[in-house]
């Protein structure tokens, strides 16, 4: 069986913008943002419960 992994991440292509960093999840060939304290979302564009209430 032969499985093509294809980096969703390369370059950024994720697109997790400046506050995210894309992990790559070669299984599912997808991707998700592992975004910075007090940012959340899909693409970590947005402020996470803890940045509403700093």
């Amino acid at each position: 069986m032969f499985i093509l992994a294809i980096d969703r991440c390369y370059n950024n292509s994720g697109g997790c913008g400046k506050y995210g960093t894309c992990v790559n999840i070669p299984l599912m060939n997808s991707y998700k943002c592992r975004c910075r304290f007090l940012y959340s979302g899909d693409r970590c564009d947005g402020w996470s419960s803890q940045g509403l209430q700093a």
